[in-house]
């Protein structure tokens, strides 16, 4: 749905927009709730701090993703989005492969600034699910920017759904730490 220009529907679609982050936030509150519960705490502490790193990483993206709202907010021509959208897209994908080459490069020093010698493994997912996470926020922006707020409201709530639910089952089938960063990727 489009947005329209008047103060009702602007209210509507804040409301909606406020519920679906609270929906979702809830989610995300289960899923820390039940990687604590589940998860020995050596795994949840390396969770936890790959997850903070998520904020060190996002930060950046967040910038680009305001960028992205506005210009496709201002822009009137359909061509004209999708060739900005085309270039973002590829931008990042970009980003992404250079943010990973420097991973790859100081991955031992990564390691041991974590301490979490026995998940190796789990840095590669871990920026893999980066990299996605930038081309889904990048979606996301998309949406904002075009104002459709009810797929925006929705899609957001719906990610950490998903990570709640495959990370609870990813976890309960035995995968323990790897389970819980699966779960983080599949969302």
């Amino acid at each position: 749905m489009k947005f329209k220009k008047n103060k009702n529907s602007f209210l509507s679609f804040s409301t909606f927009i406020v519920f679906t982050n609270i929906f979702g936030g809830f989610f995300a509150y289960l899923y820390q709730l039940a990687m604590g519960k589940y998860l020995e705490p050596q795994s949840y502490a390396s969770l936890v701090a790959l997850l903070g790193t998520t904020m060190i990483f996002s930060a950046p993206f967040k910038a680009i993703n305001m960028h992205i709202v506005r210009t496709i907010t201002n822009m009137k021509s359909i061509v004209d989005q999708k060739k900005f959208v085309s270039i973002i897209y590829s931008r990042c994908i970009f980003l992404s492969f250079i943010l990973f080459l420097i991973i790859i490069f100081f991955f031992n020093n990564i390691l041991s600034i974590y301490k979490i010698s026995e998940y190796k493994f789990s840095i590669l997912i871990f920026f893999i699910f980066l990299i996605f996470s930038l081309l889904t926020n990048v979606n996301l922006s998309i949406l904002q920017g075009k104002k459709f707020f009810y797929k925006l409201g929705f899609y957001n709530s719906l990610g950490h759904i998903y990570k709640f639910l495959f990370g609870i089952i990813l976890v309960l089938i035995g995968l323990s730490f790897y389970g819980a960063l699966f779960g983080l990727l599949i969302s």
